[in-house]
């Protein structure tokens, strides 16, 4: 995909030992979504119009029926680059939330029609210098990685925004983001002011205590390798390139696939949160009161509108799924795909795609079990208390009868009969009582 650019100036005392020239960064995220999804999100930007500067804003407007709305200062344009039908839409944007250093952020953006999103600039220039320190480039990225979830927020459809709100409930607040995969690219790096030779680069850099500033970006290492012209250095959540990158195609397919294993972690995350609550829940339901059933009842009927939500996500995994697959037959004998242990990754995903199909049949048992009890114990506690109703009735209404014998009778009859009179007056309603409860 094409980077725009961006001019970024930061004044700030930092200890920095590491520098690259001209970093080219990429942020790759995935989200649900299916070929309806893409499509009416391409209507949505006219992207068949290759509509140029669309104004995006996350504000409502609170006064549709007026010609004219007020908007704040705050906002976002996109420009269409290109668009395929069912499979991919490229965009510029440029980005307008205020910041605390002076910046201009213009940044491409490609959405393909099985979920991955991709966010890429090249950086120019920090504080004037076209070399870039990665203690610096880390407070970049974060910046980017906030202002990009705000753009693509209003970008998406209202299911899409729902579930990362599920998985992320928190993503919108400051200081809080959700998890997406880091690539920096950049042909030159520099040591204490010394260009280093790329034999040089991964000796150099995976040592204390350069390999502290690397973590800053790519998080702890977990692999590299390094050839004539490339030293790759692979972490938990990205990837640092150093030198002559070819296979770009194949460095997307790793990173996409990686956004996918992210969001994967963070799915299972709140899945086992779920199960927490429900273990809860179902302490209470086994010694709790009708008020505290209630309460729970409402509990579960919340967590279960949200976990059907996203159990719909395993449809649109599935597909990514097979996509994946199928560009990485294309491209599956590339030797950086084969250094990055392309194949491993995919298998684990899929099998960590099968453990939380389970979990979600399991949790879902669950909830319709614990609400089973509940309704049953529910429905338990409403008979006892309409048998009680029915006997206070019968006992008082009875009373009130035999009351009412008493003061009449002894107008009429002798004591004898208005005492027998009474009594059966009494007794003969709690008879038929009992006659209607064994029926």
């Amino acid at each position: 995909m094409n980077s725009g650019e961006t001019y970024v100036t930061i004044r700030d005392e930092l200890q920095q030992l590491v520098w690259l020239y001209k970093p080219r960064l990429f942020i790759y995220e995935w989200i649900p979504f299916d070929l309806n999804i893409f499509e009416e999100i391409a209507e949505e930007l006219e992207a068949k119009n290759r509509e140029k500067g669309i104004l995006i804003t996350d504000e409502v407007d609170n006064y549709p029926e007026k010609a004219i709305f007020l908007k704040s200062p705050v906002a976002s344009t996109v420009s269409v680059v290109e668009y395929r039908m069912n499979r991919l839409i490229r965009l510029e944007a440029f980005l307008g939330y205020p910041e605390v250093v002076e910046q201009v952020e213009k940044v491409g953006i490609e959405i393909r029609d099985y979920g991955g999103v991709i966010y890429g600039l090249e950086i120019e220039k920090v504080d004037g210098s076209e070399d870039v320190s990665l203690d610096k480039l880390a407070r970049i990225i974060f910046d980017v990685m906030e202002d990009t979830s705000r753009l693509m927020s209003s970008i998406l459809s209202l299911y899409q925004r729902r579930v990362l709100n599920i998985i992320y409930p928190e993503y919108k607040e400051e200081g809080f983001e959700r998890r997406k995969f880091i690539v920096v690219v950049a042909s030159k790096v520099k040591v204490l002011d010394k260009k280093l030779a790329m034999s040089d680069v991964l000796k150099i850099l995976l040592k204390e205590p350069y390999v502290n500033e690397i973590k800053q970006i790519i998080g702890p290492v977990i692999g590299f390798s390094q050839n004539d012209n490339l030293s790759v250095i692979n972490g938990s959540y990205g990837t640092l390139v150093i030198g002559d990158l070819n296979d770009k195609n194949a460095l997307s397919l790793y990173a996409s696939t990686k956004s996918l294993e992210m969001f994967l972690e963070d799915l299972l995350i709140n899945l086992w949160m779920v199960w927490e609550q429900l273990g809860e829940a179902r302490r209470i339901v086994t010694g709790g009161d009708v008020n505290e059933l209630k309460k729970v009842r409402v509990q579960l009927i919340n967590i279960l509108s949200d976990f059907t939500l996203l159990k719909s996500v395993m449809s649109s995994i599935s597909y990514t799924l097979n996509r994946i697959d199928n560009e990485y037959s294309t491209i599956k004998n590339i030797p950086f795909l084969e250094n990055l242990e392309f194949g491993k990754l995919f298998t684990a995903i899929k099998n960590r795609c099968r453990t939380i199909g389970d979990l979600f049949e399991s949790i879902e048992r669950e909830i319709d079990g614990l609400l089973m009890i509940i309704n049953t114990r529910i429905e338990e506690a409403l008979d006892r208390l309409n048998t009680l109703t029915f006997w206070l009735s019968i006992i008082f209404g009875s009373f009130g009868l035999g009351q009412l014998a008493v003061a009449i009778a002894p107008w009429f009859i002798g004591p004898v009969e208005s005492t027998i009179i009474t009594a059966l007056s009494i007794i003969i309603p709690v008879v038929l009582g009992l006659l209607y409860q064994k029926r």
